[in-house]
């Protein structure tokens, strides 16, 4: 004999989807090719580097230490060299750092005599400038950039990671759509990360028919809802989803849902929900009725996103209003009516992963 209870955990399970597949980030990339210069010099004078001091590399620096660099050379020690050949060592470097997620580092050669067969290296990480923003979508210009400000600090080293999971986190925003590009900044070795925001599905619904009821509210069922995207343009999303066991129409459930972007810039959509739901059915020639009320409260953290990993965290709580009419030959205390109160409260962690670019 299902209850009010019973019934809308049922449908509440139905309602967890399966956590959505990784994207590709939305993120133009400055073409390999465009960080090599290519050096003219004297490419008749042959050299022997005996030893290589690289500047301007911060310690550790994507996980490279001073010998990753120096093993990455090696094989170019106590050879003749010719200018193109001290290019070429160069750009093996810029090689291994983009190799390692830096998407702008560069090793170049600074102008240096070679003196005892030492030759000078200096490494130029590439560093976050102040973000531009182009907004044309309905959520706040403000929204936007303390996201970008928390997830790519100006002065930090600019990384694949930090770019990736800034364009996929501005593109899951309700109702926009966006891209991020790199260009050059302000100051020498600093890029601007260039960000165009334009507008997506601002409204939108569906409809939806099935047969995985219960069989006694029926079976066969339809589903409808809406949604409104940055109605307050705080990247919300207002939601509101029906349920109907049409066969016999013993069972309606209704809910609203509206969650929005917390206050900082990491990505964190706090979120308040409210459903109710009505059931009768017949079992034996006896008449079972009822309804609950539900409200809870969640968060959810975006904890890793890449085009290859997507990790969610979500915490939820709230409290349901159960009331079940019984037939008199259930009732218990001369009351025909079991009210009961549940607190609900669980944290769940959602994750997805793909193989391949």
């Amino acid at each position: 004999m299902p209850g009010a209870g019973t019934l809308g955990n049922q449908l509440r399970q139905e309602s967890v989807l399966a956590p959505k597949a990784p994207v590709n980030a939305p993120l133009v990339l400055p073409e390999e090719g465009t960080a090599r210069r290519s050096l003219s010099g004297d490419n008749h004078t042959m050299v022997s580097v005996k030893q290589v001091v690289f500047t301007g590399n911060p310690p550790g620096l994507k996980g490279l230490s001073e010998t990753d660099l120096q093993r990455e050379l090696a094989v170019d020690l106590n050879r003749p060299q010719t200018f193109a050949g001290l290019e070429s060592m160069a750009q093996k470097i810029t090689a291994l750092y983009r190799h390692h997620g830096l998407l702008v580092a560069r090793a170049v050669l600074p102008p240096q005599t070679l003196k005892d067969g030492v030759l000078t290296i200096r490494i130029i990480p590439g560093r976050y400038d102040s973000a531009h923003i182009s907004n044309t979508s309905s959520v706040s210009t403000s929204v936007a950039q303390r996201l970008v400000s928390t997830t790519t600090p100006r002065g930090d080293v600019v990384t694949r990671k930090q770019l990736e999971r800034e364009a996929l986190l501005l593109g899951e925003i309700p109702g926009v759509n966006a891209q991020v590009a790199m260009k050059s900044g302000s100051q020498p070795g600093t890029t601007t990360p260039d960000i165009t925001l334009t507008q997506g599905k601002q409204f939108g619904g569906y409809v939806g028919l099935d047969n995985q009821g219960d069989p006694t509210t029926g079976r066969s069922r339809v589903m409808l809802g809406e949604y409104a995207n940055n109605l307050l343009g705080l990247g919300d999303q207002l939601r509101v989803d029906l349920l109907d066991a049409y066969e016999k129409s013993d069972l309606f459930n209704g809910s609203l849902d509206y969650s929005l972007l917390a206050g900082g810039g990491y990505g964190t959509r706090v979120g308040v929900n409210y459903s109710h739901l009505n059931y009768h059915y017949n079992l034996s020639g006896l008449g079972f009725n009822g309804y609950s009320d539900n409200w809870g409260l969640y968060v959810t953290q975006p904890w890793i996103r890449t085009s290859r990993a997507r990790v969610d965290v979500r915490l939820n709580a709230g409290q349901q209003f159960l009331t079940d009419k019984y037939p008199d030959v259930f009732a218990s205390n001369s009351s025909p009516r079991g009210r009961k109160q549940v607190n609900i409260g669980s944290a769940r962690c959602h994750y997805r992963f793909r193989r391949g670019p």
